[in-house]
């Protein structure tokens, strides 16, 4: 097939990760399976060698992402057009390149609406990803006053989805949640996992020594509520006192978490680790010598760090009601607490320090995440598309 991947945020972007990271995965195993693959995306520094048909957008990224953690409504309806810049400018790319190779299908997320044009005029070919719309993470994170402009914002995200020729999302969590607040028939949306490249993960892993002495827990996404980070800041107090030997590491996008995080803990600064987004193999590194991984997320799709967590064979602490649910079982390959709840996350990461079969739970973790592996999801990806867009 010729496929045409069209994303903001593609290989690493601290802006979003997780979409980057799903992206950069599909890109591969697509790649790999003999399909031609093209990439429409802003223009970006980070691409290796190995990365072809990649076709920039040149935007300034400042003015497409800098209002995401604006609270403003006048910011929140200036990035809106902002993504409207971008969608616009990537229909025009895909519109050139399948006049130019014949495109069998195009993939965008939901996420800003870049397939908002795509939406309107080139629909046939057109497949939805479904990641996590932004009225979610708006919510959550409280970033408008007034909730109809989130609602707002995330119109052209809908109506990318609705006018859709296929939707698929990563998790029954979101798709849960579409069917309900978008009001879309859950026939429309199957479940496709997101692909995992666990032995390029487990690769670069291999060969990292050690960066921080003594053991330490580790979180790593953005550091906002949505993920959780208020309640993980509140559960050390109990775990840094009961556990003075630990350090708490922290890696990714600060969304203004770091200083109350230091204001809180101010006896235990020297246990708190704090590092900006940071290429794969050293983050990997950092995650295979950690005692667990605490992800205690308000709200999930499907958790990319859990998944990446998990090739490693590392124990990860997530949430109930959350896609972490449908990859964990409590005590077997993982472990689960109630969101928002910062002493029941004490407990459980101190209880999980306490047992003696930890190595155990992660290698369940571990044969848990090999039917995400990027092949295996990638043939599942494959079938869909062409399920969706001959009408099957």
């Amino acid at each position: 097939m010729k496929i045409c991947l069209v994303t903001m945020f593609f290989q690493q972007d601290e802006n979003c990760t997780g979409l980057s990271a799903y992206y950069f995965n599909l890109y591969r195993g697509l790649k790999r399976a003999g399909h031609s693959t093209y990439v429409v995306t802003l223009e970006h520094g980070s691409y290796t060698s190995e990365i072809d048909n990649i076709i920039p957008i040149r935007m300034k990224r400042k003015s497409l992402l800098q209002q995401n953690y604006g609270s403003s409504a006048l910011g929140g309806i200036w990035r809106m057009l902002a993504r409207f810049h971008f969608a616009w400018m990537a229909f025009r790319k895909v519109r050139a390149l399948d006049r130019s190779v014949g495109l069998d299908a195009v993939e965008a997320p939901e996420l800003f609406g870049p397939g908002f044009f795509l939406a309107l005029f080139m629909r046939q070919r057109l497949i939805t990803r479904l990641h996590a719309p932004s009225y979610i993470g708006d919510r959550y994170n409280r970033r408008y006053k007034l909730q109809l402009v989130g609602s707002l914002v995330s119109l052209p995200e809908r109506i990318q989805s609705v006018r859709s020729r296929g939707l698929s999302t990563a998790s029954r969590n979101l798709a849960d949640t579409i069917i309900k607040d978008w009001r879309i028939a859950r026939e429309r949306i199957p479940i496709i996992p997101n692909p995992v490249q666990i032995e390029w993960i487990r690769g670069l892993a291999a060969s990292q020594e050690r960066e921080i002495q003594g053991p330490y827990l580790l979180y790593f996404g953005r550091l906002e509520r949505l993920k959780g980070i208020e309640i993980l800041s509140g559960a050390l107090r109990e775990i840094l006192h009961q556990r003075p030997d630990l350090k708490m590491v922290f890696v990714g996008k600060d969304c203004g978490y770091r200083k109350p995080i230091f204001a809180e803990h101010p006896s235990h600064r020297d246990k708190l680790v704090f590092f900006e987004v940071m290429e794969k193999q050293r983050l990997f590194g950092l995650v295979k010598h950690s005692e667990l991984i605490v992800l205690p997320s308000l709200s999930e799709n499907m958790s990319n760090a859990g998944l990446e967590a998990m090739a490693l064979a590392k124990v990860v602490v997530g949430t109930y009601g959350t896609a972490f649910e449908e990859i964990i079982r409590d005590g077997n390959n993982g472990f689960l607490v109630t969101p928002g709840d910062s002493t029941a996350l004490a407990a459980k990461v101190l209880e999980c320090l306490k047992r003696k079969d930890l190595d155990q739970i992660g290698r369940n973790a571990y044969d848990t995440v090999l039917q995400f592996d990027v092949a295996v999801v990638t043939a599942q990806t494959v079938d869909f598309y062409q399920r969706a867009l001959s009408g099957v």
